[in-house]
């Protein structure tokens, strides 16, 4: 078997996704960067998008047209880094052939000393090695040890090897912040209210949940608020960062900090009752845990449209 030792996934909790594959692979290669800084610069920290009937894919898929389109690839090489990304899903004749293109490019990757992770089992998965069976799951993810994997299964493919020297923090933060920003206006593809719709995004986003937490639909709920209150508080540990490291914002920043330590606070009470493995318990004044939901997740959207808001003045400044 050909392997990667000593790659290894920065998971801070299961089902964490892209962030944490990527940052495992990204101290493989020696390329230094803070897991708060990454989530920011990329946008992830910021974004939120709720699909149908409040389905596990929300996390999955809030980023996929971001990465089909390239805008992944071209936020990573302000950091250091080249993104490959390759999207076979499906399985027409089409898509066999870009996984078996995609397979050929696994190979040469490991070969090359460059990490690969890919969407498999409902969760990102970093690959660590390949033999002629298929190829091996790393520690530090969701199935760890798991192997030999037949790629057929696993969704798409992402692959991080050194880039050009980084563009600079001013730059990353601006392009950053403007994505997330482009994000939150994408809309809804329907009406808040109706939950059969396909994916939402920003503050529509939070109003098809609200709606359906309000309605006692939770479904994959767990996996949303288990994700995005961790995202949020990336967010603020960015904003931090991006005070002390860049010059003549620093109000802003700390005005956009001191909001989203109040998104993050708005959401906690959600995940603590509905998050993985969590028998949601009545909490607040009215003993009620969906309509105690509704109302968090009705104070973290006023707030996330405060600070989007924020944003928008940062990265204009930048």
């Amino acid at each position: 078997m050909k392997k990667l030792d000593d790659l290894r996934a920065e998971m801070t909790y299961v089902g964490d996704l892209h962030l944490g594959c990527l940052k495992g692979s990204l101290d493989y290669l020696g390329i230094p960067v803070s897991r708060p800084w990454l989530a920011g610069a990329t946008g992830q920290a910021f974004v939120v998008a709720i699909a149908e009937e409040i389905c596990l894919s929300s996390v999955s898929c809030c980023l996929e047209e971001a990465y089909l389109d390239g805008t992944m690839t071209r936020l990573g090489e302000n950091l250091g880094y080249h993104l490959e990304y390759h999207r076979f899903a499906g399985d027409d004749p089409a898509a066999h052939e870009k996984r078996s293109r995609g397979w050929n490019r696994l190979q040469e990757a490991i070969d090359a000393g460059h990490p690969c992770y890919g969407y498999y089992n409902f969760c990102y998965q970093l690959y660590v090695g390949y033999d002629d069976d298929g190829f091996y799951i790393g520690p530090g993810a969701t199935n760890a040890g798991q192997g030999p994997c037949a790629l057929q299964d696993s969704g798409d493919l992402c692959i991080v090897s050194p880039g050009h020297s980084s563009s600079g923090d001013r730059r990353a933060v601006a392009d950053g912040l403007t994505f997330a920003l482009a994000h939150a206006r994408a809309g809804a593809a329907g009406e808040p209210h109706d939950l059969s719709a396909g994916l939402a995004y920003g503050m529509a986003a939070y109003d098809r949940w609200i709606v359906a937490m309000a309605a006692g639909r939770e479904s994959g709920t767990w996996r949303a608020i288990d994700h995005y209150v961790r995202c949020r508080e990336l967010a603020v540990l960015f904003l931090d960062e991006a005070k002390d490291r860049l010059n003549g914002a620093a109000d802003l920043f700390g005005e956009a900090r001191e909001i989203y330590q109040g998104v993050c606070d708005a959401l906690w009470p959600v995940a603590r009752a509905f998050g993985q493995g969590k028998k949601p318990t009545p909490f607040g004044e009215s003993g009620s845990c969906h309509s105690e939901a509704a109302d968090r997740l009705r104070e973290a959207r006023d707030g996330e449209a405060k600070g989007l808001a924020v944003l928008q003045r940062i990265a204009a400044s930048l």
